[in-house]
């Protein structure tokens, strides 16, 4: 039994997770693409096959979401100051620095349409994505909101 998996640019016929049962006390052995084998049990190996799938799947999204994220900062970019992607609350947080104080209706709802367009379509089902927007603010203020182990800058005015 195999389970093909597709990865981004490869057909599912290229990633090969190839299961051996071998009927040696319900349990099989894994031989995965980088060659690691292990040994365990017919549960496991298909919750292992489905976690290994889930992470293609993720890496898949998470460069579909970036080029999203990217794209909708430049298109707005007179309105702000910089964008960040970092991880918050067990998910993944977009922050977007606005270049004037105050509330400005039409950059929240830019903000908000965005949010529910990602969190609708069905291509992200993996990814919990959060947003939020901030004036301008200081360097310590902005650390106050940005993970100090994942920190993204995906657009910055003038660069």
């Amino acid at each position: 039994m195999t389970l093909r998996v597709a990865e981004k640019g490869k057909t599912a016929q290229q990633v090969i997770i190839d299961l051996r049962f071998d009927n040696n006390a319900g349990r099989v052995r894994v031989v995965f693409p980088d060659k690691h084998l292990q040994v365990m049990a017919v549960e496991a190996a298909v919750r292992a096959c489905g976690v290994y799938r889930d992470q293609i799947q993720f890496g898949v999204q998470f460069d579909e979401l970036l080029g999203r994220l990217a794209a909708w900062s430049e298109a707005r970019q007179s309105d702000l100051a910089e964008t960040y992607l970092t991880t918050r609350n067990g998910g993944l947080l977009f922050l977007a620095v606005w270049s004037k104080a105050g509330y400005v209706v039409e950059c929240e709802d830019a903000l908000t349409e965005l949010d529910m367009g990602i969190a609708n379509e069905g291509s992200f089902d993996l990814i919990r994505l959060s947003v939020l927007g901030v004036p301008p603010c200081s360097k310590e203020g902005l650390c106050s909101l940005l993970s100090p182990h994942t920190q993204i800058r995906i657009w910055k005015n003038g660069d």
